[in-house]
This record gives C-alpha cells, structure tokens and sequence, in this order.
C-alpha cells in the first residue's frame, strides 16, 4: 500500500507527536524541559476540547466482564491512570480537535494487525538513516552534533513494549532517499511523508511495520513548523527524527541527565509511532503515550505508558500476556536506573497479579 495519503488517514491520526501529564512525571525531565516556543504548531482554530467524562472514559475501555481476571484488571481505570485535562494554550488539543479512538471503534476498523506467530509479517523492523548514537544535523548556518540512544537500545524497548519480535536493519547513508526539503527558520527539514512512500518497498516479507530512524529535522505539513515523527495507521511505515530530543540542539544547556532525557524522548516518540502502526489514534482519554503533542514541553511532562484503552487496543491486536510484558518494561527501566518509570510498572503489576 502507499505511503499515508490522506484518503487512508484523518487529519492529524498520523502525526506523531507526544502526551500530557502522569503520576510518573521524570524529575530529569523537568529539570531540563524547554520553555515552550510560541510558533511549535501553526493550525487553524480549532473548536475546544473538552475532555471525556468517567462514564465516557469507560464506555472506550468497553465490557470487561467477559475478559479472564488478569487480563479484566489489566484495563482497570486506577488512580494510577489521570485523565486527560483540558489543554493549555500551545498544547496540541488546544489547536486540533480529535474525536477520539474508543475501543470497540478500533476492534472495527481495518487497522494493521501482525500475523500469528510463525505465519509470516510478525516481526517489527527498526531502520537507521545515518549514524546513531551519535549524528550530524546540518542547518543553514551551523552543523550540529546530536546524541540519540543506540538503535539496540531502542530494539530492546520496543520488544518489551509490543511483545513482539523487533530487528534492527542495517543502517542506510543519509543521503539514500530522494525526498522533498525545505528550510524552516534556517533548519534543514525533510517532507516525512515522502519519505514514508520511499520506505514502503523496503518492508521486509515477514515484516508487521518498518520504523526508520533519522537526525533530520521533519515536516509532514505546510503549514507546521516540524514534525517529531510521522506514521501510518495502514501503511506499516513511519519514520520519526532525533533532531530535538537533545538539548543542545536548542542551544540549551544539557544538564546532568541529558542522556536520560534523550532516552526518555526517544522511547515515548517511538511508541507513539509504533502505536499508530498498529492504527491506533492519538488518545483523547487519559494522559497516555498515544496522546498528540505540540511540542517537548508535552512530550516532557508525558507518560511513557498506555491508558486503558489504548493498552485494551494493542492487547486486542496482538494477544500478549499483560503480565510478563510488564515484568520485561519493569527490567528495562530498572537496567538503565529510571525510578520513576520502574515505580509506575511495578505498582501497575502489583494491581493486575494481587502480589504486593
């Protein structure tokens, strides 16, 4: 299928973009957080956003009396959840409106589903444009110097968050695609949709969705100053951009924990991408990584986690365990020292197994 015309998606269901507030907000995030840039996104007005209700809420998790226990709990609304909260201005609600994606819409749709297990298109592949972890972003004026965690890393993540199969492909040079450019307050940007129409022939046979990973600055529309990734919600491709995660690429000062913060960023970003693979919409329900995002200051003060619906979503596309999924994101975090993150899933654990 071709890249993401706007006949196959809503407007703005593929442009990935992050979230709104958690109980596990990272204090090296905020520490660093940007202040917000008035020009981040450029829409015209759109109507305000209202936030659900709990009986709407509800009504998008869907009838869970059906479902084994475990699995029942799994989709529970608990204190650790927050629901969404109307947005401020400069948030991405505030300027897009969204409908929402309920649970029963989803298991409707035409959405991207994996095969089962040993049947072929089960195995997500992550491809790097260019050098990671470290990387050059050429501006107008200036070459930049940019940090991103390294693909295996991210392989690693994304093998734990989906419970499915993830490889990474052997990078490409970054100057292997033919793709429209343009310069956007002297920063070289790349038009991500035509670089999703350029992936679309390198899916691998037995691939479920191809991600690919670069240091240039994206645009998906006119209209937007940058794009932080951009995806399908049918046409198993995506790619989403290092270019901001650091710090420095602001001019702002790193910090301590910059590499934290880049992690933290990448991994949100590419779950997002990932989630509208599995066509997923941005979540209007709960502050969730499937959330549309402005801008790094949303981003920042995001979770790195499924809502309840959209955890009910990903469970009904790709029947996973609940349990031993969050058992493996519990040893990421905890590998790589992120307390806050390990705090959210152990208690979420706790919740669904009754083992305090």
């Amino acid at each position: 299928m071709p890249g993401p015309s706007r006949r196959h998606r809503p407007r703005g269901a593929a442009l990935a973009l992050l979230l709104l507030s958690c109980a596990c907000e990272p204090a090296a995030a905020v520490a660093d957080a940007p202040e917000r840039a008035a020009r981040s996104v450029r829409y015209d007005d759109a109507e305000v956003f209202v936030p659900p209700g709990p009986q709407a809420r509800q009504a998008a998790i869907g009838p869970l009396d059906h479902l084994a226990p475990e699995l029942r709990a799994a989709f529970v609304e608990t204190a650790q959840f927050r629901p969404l909260q109307p947005p401020e201005p400069g948030d991405w609600l505030y300027r897009v409106r969204e409908r929402g994606q309920t649970f029963e819409a989803y298991a409707r749709s035409d959405a991207n589903q994996p095969a089962k297990p040993g049947e072929g298109r089960d195995t997500i592949y992550i491809l790097p444009i260019g050098s990671f972890p470290d990387g050059f972003i050429v501006e107008e004026e200036r070459v930049v110097l940019v940090r991103s965690p390294a693909p295996e890393v991210l392989e690693d993540y994304a093998e734990r968050f989906f419970a499915m199969p993830v490889s990474v492909l052997d990078p490409l040079p970054a100057d292997e695609f033919e793709v429209r450019r343009r310069i956007r307050h002297g920063r070289d940007q790349l038009y991500a949709p035509e670089l999703l129409e350029r992936l679309v022939p390198r899916v691998p046979a037995d691939g479920f969705a191809l991600i690919a990973l670069t240091n240039d600055d994206l645009f998906a529309e006119d209209a937007q100053e940058f794009s932080f990734g951009y995806a399908s919600l049918t046409g198993r491709v995506g790619v989403y951009s290092f270019a901001r995660y650091d710090p420095q690429f602001n001019g702002e000062a790193r910090g301590a924990f910059f590499l934290d913060l880049i992690l933290r960023r990448s991994l949100k970003i590419m779950a997002h991408e990932l989630g509208h693979m599995f066509g997923l919409e941005h979540c209007v329900h709960y502050a969730c990584v499937m959330n549309g995002a402005a801008d790094l200051v949303e981003t920042d003060r995001a979770p790195p986690f499924l809502c309840p619906v959209c955890m009910r979503k990903l469970q009904f596309a790709t029947g996973f365990d609940p349990v031993p999924r969050y058992r493996a994101l519990v040893e990421f975090y905890e590998e790589r020292e992120l307390d806050d993150e390990q705090r959210w899933l152990a208690g979420r654990l706790a919740f669904i197994t009754g083992e305090y």
